[in-house]
């Protein structure tokens, strides 16, 4: 009920998300997108090992190296501004 209540609007094809009252701050999602890249680098390690997946592997410690970098930057920013 919470979910149709707060979090939808009702719109033509069904619902779509309602974001007038909620304010995500993006410091609360980094982890989770961190832990999902090294989660996903140690599977694609142990089932198709390093070599194989080489490229995919390659891309997400990218993809870490670059969330981290927005992390800090932010946190840089905040200091300044």
């Amino acid at each position: 009920m919470d979910l149709l209540n707060n979090h939808l609007l009702r719109n033509e094809g069904g619902f779509e998300p309602n974001f007038d009252h909620t304010k995500t701050d993006g410091k609360l999602l980094m982890p989770v997108a961190y832990l999902a890249a090294e989660a996903a680098k140690e599977y694609t390690d142990r089932y198709f090992g390093r070599k194989l997946a080489g490229a995919l592997y390659e891309r997400l410690e990218d993809i870490q190296a670059r969330l981290m970098k927005v992390e800090t930057s932010k946190d840089d920013w905040r200091i300044v501004g």
